[in-house]
């Protein structure tokens, strides 16, 4: 039995990381040194969870520590108009638009934070559901 969960954790590691590397190669490799969490936003899912991702990404568009990953994306004019004027392609906002993360088999219905350290490298993630709101203080900065 401790070796199926084992063994399940460490695909899990794997996909987590493989996501990770893919966001990383989105993003411009000179940002890394400042950069702190990746927050990996889906189209459509959780209703409360996407508004706290969405007021949380609102609140921090400035912050280079942030940088916010939109994927599963299928109608891009209706993600504009949810996230309002802050969604936009620049340096805080990306768009996964060739759906390279959902490709690796990631589709939650739930943002996900990846904390990554000044070599891109993944400490640890944690998924924003709804018994996980906490996050977006713990992830404050």
């Amino acid at each position: 039995m401790i070796v199926f969960l084992s063994a399940c954790q460490n695909k899990e590691q794997e996909l987590y990381n493989e996501v990770l590397r893919v966001s990383i190669d989105q993003i411009i490799s000179d940002r890394t040194s400042s950069l702190e969490y990746i927050i990996l936003v889906p189209e459509s899912g959780c209703p409360a969870c996407l508004k706290y991702a969405r007021d949380f990404m609102e609140d921090n568009s400035n912050n280079e520590k942030y940088v916010f990953i939109l994927y599963n994306i299928n109608d891009l004019k209706s993600q504009q108009i949810k996230f309002k004027s802050i969604l936009y392609e620049g340096s805080q906002f990306l768009i996964d638009r060739d759906n390279k993360i959902a490709k690796l088999g990631y589709n939650l219905s739930y943002p996900t934070v990846l904390k990554i350290d000044n070599a891109g490298k993944l400490l640890w993630y944690e998924i924003a559901s709804s018994d996980n709101f906490i996050i977006w203080e713990k992830i404050k900065l």
